[in-house]
């Protein structure tokens, strides 16, 4: 909504905003690998500051899938806020007149003329999104490898784990049918 509105600097804003999707997802990882290593990272600099203990965001599942969580989020956001920016400069201002000509205030314009106005963009994004996500490989194999244990495997890293590290190619296959049919479903729906 921010970088919607004009400002000094906007076009400068805009472009800060897309820097992370620019960067190789292999980049990303070893960056956010570096800021959260427990030996020298900035995060254990910055919680030694306040006196605080660098956790060991690799060792237990709800650290590393934050981790990953944390990481997709940042890579993608930029992706995220260029389609929701088309979608707000497509929603036509004399919408916006009339609502405050009627009398409704700023939170009643968002709740019924901006999300009205973003539907068709926020469906195709929470679509493209779920799938990215469901399908997620890059990151879980660089930043985990699955672990610790099997907390963040992902089917796509399963499919990768059976095929080319047991050498079930025929298993392997039949995860990647699977795939595709959950996906199938989740998309008719």
């Amino acid at each position: 909504m921010v970088l919607n509105e004009s400002f000094v600097g906007q076009g400068l804003a805009r472009g800060f905003m897309i820097l992370p999707y620019l960067l190789p997802t292999v980049v990303a990882c070893l960056t956010f690998e570096w800021l959260l290593d427990g030996s020298y990272g900035y995060v254990k600099s910055l919680l030694s500051q306040f006196g605080l203990p660098m956790f060991d965001w690799s060792v237990s599942r709800g650290p590393a899938t934050a981790t990953i969580v944390l990481v997709s989020v940042w890579i993608w956001t930029p992706f995220v806020v260029t389609c929701v920016l088309a979608g707000l400069q497509s929603i036509p201002r004399q919408l916006y007149e009339a609502a405050k000509v009627d009398g409704a205030g700023p939170w009643q314009r968002f709740w019924h003329v901006t999300i009205p106005g973003l539907e068709p963009v926020l469906t195709v994004v929470v679509l493209l999104r779920g799938i990215w996500m469901f399908n997620k490989f890059d990151v879980v194999w660089l930043l985990t490898k699955g672990g610790p244990g099997n907390s963040t495997m992902t089917l796509s890293y399963y499919m990768y784990d059976q095929a080319f590290e047991s050498s079930r190619i025929g298993y392997s296959q039949a995860i990647g049918v699977l795939l595709f049919v959950i996906g199938l479903v989740g998309v008719v729906v």
